[in-house]
């Protein structure tokens, strides 16, 4: 994370930042640990984006830790990144991931059907 955003970071992390707390270490570790959980076979993630589209700083009230796999489909530019996509994954890890996790990626699916054009009815 510091290193994304203070060592030569990539064009998509210029303006991304950390807070001034996890820039301490212990205090991130804990921050870390408290929110850490096991998935079987699967690794998980520091994500800053899922729980508040477009962020742009790491601060545990913007974190989450997820699952890698929805990591993935978060990603910028992802033309998976659909409501019926999303769905997949929040009935795939309910129960498994912690609710907070399921709350941001519904969140989505809320969001991104509010974006789709309306078909007008038939008269």
């Amino acid at each position: 994370m510091l290193k994304r955003c203070f060592c030569n970071p990539a064009k998509s992390y210029k303006d991304v930042t950390v807070c001034e707390a996890w820039k301490n270490l212990s205090i991130f570790y804990s921050w870390m640990v408290e929110n850490q959980y096991e998935l079987d076979g699967e690794h998980t993630e520091l994500d800053k984006d899922i729980k508040i589209p477009g962020n742009r700083i790491y601060s545990p009230d913007t974190c989450l830790i997820v699952p890698s796999s929805v990591n993935k489909v978060f990603r910028r530019n992802n033309s998976v990144l659909t409501p019926t996509a999303i769905r997949r994954y929040i009935d795939m890890y309910r129960g498994l991931v912690p609710e907070k996790v399921i709350a941001a990626m519904s969140s989505w699916v809320e969001r991104l059907e509010a974006e789709k054009p309306k078909v007008a009815a038939a008269d």
